[in-house]
């Protein structure tokens, strides 16, 4: 149930996975907890820590959830502060599932999805033509927080995760020219 005081937003954000970058690289980087973490530009500092999953999120799949205390530094507008939070990781057939549970009461739900979208193409007649379908990393988050808190934390969250896709393409580009000259060198 949402209430006024603490309202739900969902913000989902998409990029694409241009050629040469595969799928299986996607769900690899996305497995990469660690590597998730560190992309973010607002995050100092992660460490594991021994914590069961929260009540009522039962594991929906058979990966164990993980769950890290993650340090961030938050841009505002005088001065920057560090926050610190717990997010469980579980991964999924499809990517990743997350679940951040953050001071003040702001909670996020995170779904990190590889999947293949659909887009409509207009003709130079402007009538749709059949859809061309593309890979895409889609990351959907649900954020639920105090409605004062609501436009920075969208704000941040827009902000952060979209440099952070930017940041994952430029490791999975980098990690296919490293595969492409394995290859090359050993003629697989």
């Amino acid at each position: 149930m949402t209430s006024y005081i603490y309202p739900t937003l969902t913000n989902t954000t998409t990029t694409p996975l241009l050629p040469p970058l595969t799928t299986s690289g996607a769900l690899s980087a996305l497995h990469n907890h660690s590597l998730m973490i560190t992309l973010n530009p607002l995050v100092v500092s992660h460490h594991v820590i021994d914590r069961p999953p929260q009540s009522g999120t039962a594991p929906t799949s058979t990966s164990p959830q993980i769950t890290y205390s993650i340090t961030d530094t938050l841009p505002l507008p005088v001065w920057p502060t560090s926050i610190t939070y717990t997010a469980s990781f579980e991964n999924t057939d499809y990517g990743l599932r997350t679940q951040v549970h953050a001071p003040m009461g702001v909670e996020i739900t995170g779904q990190w999805e590889v999947v293949r979208e659909s887009h409509d193409l207009l003709s130079s007649n402007s009538e749709r033509e059949i859809a061309e379908t593309a890979w895409m990393i889609r990351e959907t988050a649900t954020v639920r927080c105090n409605v004062l808190l609501m436009p920075y934390v969208r704000a941040t969250i827009s902000r952060s995760h979209k440099e952070l896709h930017g940041r994952l393409i430029e490791r999975l580009l980098k990690e296919e020219q490293r595969q492409g000259g394995v290859r090359a060198e050993t003629g697989i």
